[in-house]
């Protein structure tokens, strides 16, 4: 079977009426969509109304409805990226009937990855990084109950962060001067973190690989169920989407 390539992106509004209610995110090759992302959040309850602002015209009541609305849909957003790693999640097929392919669930810091029939099929933890007392980078523990060693990973290659380290500095500098000289009308166009991530045993080859927003799996090495419940946590966890 040959090596796999796909991405986890957001699911375009457009596309949201013809899908379950809670879809999030795609399971996508460069070809296809291969699956979708389901989880049940309770609806944002908006319970501080808008402060009432200046406007040099009156505004029609469609035009109020429709701001509100995009308001309401801004805050509910912001409020599932909030809470969705505290979710349960499924991914189905896209295919004729939507077949469940897996359900994730948190428990205790970490998440369980099930089958269909709700056997276990791994479980994974993030640990995070930290500067003092050393720094240390982020890391996965991928644990599949079929065998003794778990995968492993951390986020960004050691010369991502050294190159990142160098890098970030001069950009801020930049910018704060940028912002001096400007009047404070600069831009930040700094990157995020390094991310690169390769997850793999210590005797065995890689079994996912993210790099540059694209996900790569050997399913011979990894189940595809498991690569992909772990590409969605991972990109919930590393990435606003």
């Amino acid at each position: 079977m040959k090596k796999e390539s796909f991405y986890v992106p957001n699911v375009a509004d457009k596309d949201l009426a013809a899908l379950p209610p809670g879809t999030r995110s795609w399971i996508r090759t460069q070809e296809e969509r291969v699956g979708f992302v389901v989880q049940e959040i309770e609806q944002y309850q908006d319970d501080h109304p808008p402060k009432p602002r200046k406007s040099r015209k009156p505004r029609s009541a469609a035009e109020i409805e429709k701001e509100e609305t995009e308001r309401h849909a801004k805050l509910e957003m912001l409020h599932w990226r909030k809470v969705r790693e505290e979710r349960p999640f499924s991914i189905h097929l896209e295919a004729p009937g939507n077949a469940l392919l897996c359900r994730v669930e948190p428990a205790d810091g970490s998440h369980q990855i099930h089958a269909a029939d709700g056997t276990l099929l791994a479980r994974t933890t993030r640990h995070k990084g930290r500067i003092v007392p050393w720094p240390r980078r982020a890391r996965w523990e991928l644990a599949l109950p079929s065998q003794d060693l778990p995968y492993e990973a951390t986020e960004g290659s050691v010369i991502g962060w050294i190159l990142y380290s160098i890098w970030f500095p001069l950009v801020v500098a930049l910018f704060l001067a940028m912002m001096f000289f400007l009047d404070g009308n600069a831009i930040f166009l700094g990157s995020g973190d390094p991310t690169r991530t390769k997850w793999r045993t210590a005797t065995s080859r890689c079994g996912l690989k993210y790099r540059k927003n694209v996900y790569h799996t050997d399913p011979e090495e990894l189940d595809h169920r498991i690569a992909y419940a772990q590409a969605v946590i991972h990109r919930w966890r590393t990435n606003v989407v």
